[in-house]
């Protein structure tokens, strides 16, 4: 009997001794596998795969606030400063095109351009002549006021607004964007008013103006809707 129970001690140690053997084996293999990992030899590649991973997330993030409501708003108020119509036409929620040509009773690009061409003094056959002239044209009103200048856009706030507030607040425009620009209404699922403030810092003068600009989303991506601004 006392035979029996000492065999069978014996077998006890031995598997708790085979386990714990198991287990120091592991903690090595993955110790040694680290240690390979970081070894002079696999540096170079371990680093990389870390950089890549890096680089993924860095871009994930940076994407992210690119396509954020406030980087937005910061965006489409340099562009109106400037004169840049065709970033302004990819930021809206409505095609500004569209609109100008059925706002102004033009019926066709054609005329449009035409017109621009007479009223301006320049040739305008395309909407990229348009946003260059356009461009050009803010650029000297603002170096005729303040020199040599320096613009600075930031967004100031961002404020959550229901899509039953913003089809009330804009209600007059949203009506004339139906009208002339074929947008529907109901495409809206949310809205914000983000608050950007804009400094044109010049060699003879500084100017301040608050944007407050109606961003909503449509199509899951937000969009310039209609703004405000306030000389400070």
């Amino acid at each position: 009997m006392n035979e029996n129970n000492n065999e069978d001690i014996l077998r006890s140690e031995e598997c708790a001794d085979q386990t714990a053997a198991g287990g120091q084996n592991k903690k090595r293999s993955a110790l040694e596998s680290l240690k390979y990992r970081f070894s002079p030899k696999k540096l170079k590649s371990t680093v990389a795969i870390i950089v890549v991973l890096a680089i993924v997330i860095a871009g994930g993030v940076m994407f992210l606030n690119y396509r954020s409501p406030s980087s937005i708003a910061e965006r489409y108020a340099r562009a109106d400063v400037l004169g840049k119509t065709e970033t302004m036409q990819e930021l809206s929620a409505y095609d500004t095109h569209e609109y100008m040509i059925n706002r102004w009773k033009y019926d066709t690009e054609e005329k449009f351009f035409s017109e621009m061409s007479d009223t301006y003094k320049e040739d305008i056959n395309s909407w990229s002549d348009y946003e260059r002239f356009m461009s050009e044209q803010a650029d000297e009103s603002i170096i005729d006021e303040c020199g040599d200048y320096k613009l600075s856009v930031e967004a100031k706030r961002t404020k959550d607004l229901s899509v039953k507030r913003i089809l009330s607040a804009l209600d007059s425009d949203i009506e004339k964007l139906e009208e002339y620009a074929n947008f529907d209404k109901d495409s809206i699922t949310d809205g914000k008013q983000v608050d950007v403030k804009v400094t044109i810092d010049g060699e003879d003068d500084t100017e301040r103006a608050m944007f407050s600009i109606y961003m909503v989303k449509v199509d899951g991506q937000w969009k310039v809707l209609q703004f405000e601004s306030e000389t400070l």
